[in-house]
């Protein structure tokens, strides 16, 4: 796989973070904020939950809406406390 490839699988996923960080969203609504394809959005989110930096919401089976899990919370919490001890 080349470079200009992983940069943009890298940024893509990065920014399906941020949007979650916003706010809880579906694979339609990430796709078009992020503006990729649904199928890559939902690949993206699909490794994130494997790993734990996302789920879906449970109280909403039929829109299927994801939003940051614990893991994305305690790396965000972990990087602000870097910071500021600089």
């Amino acid at each position: 796989m080349s470079t200009p490839v992983r940069s943009y699988q890298t940024a893509n996923t990065i920014n399906v973070l941020e949007q979650l960080a916003a706010a809880p969203r579906s694979v339609p609504e990430l796709a078009d904020l992020v503006d990729v394809h649904p199928r890559t959005v939902r690949r993206i989110v699909g490794l994130l939950a494997a790993a734990e930096y996302v789920e879906r919401l449970p109280d909403d089976p039929k829109r299927k809406r994801y939003r940051v899990a614990g893991r994305a919370r305690r790396l965000g919490h972990r990087l602000a406390t870097a910071n500021h001890q600089r």
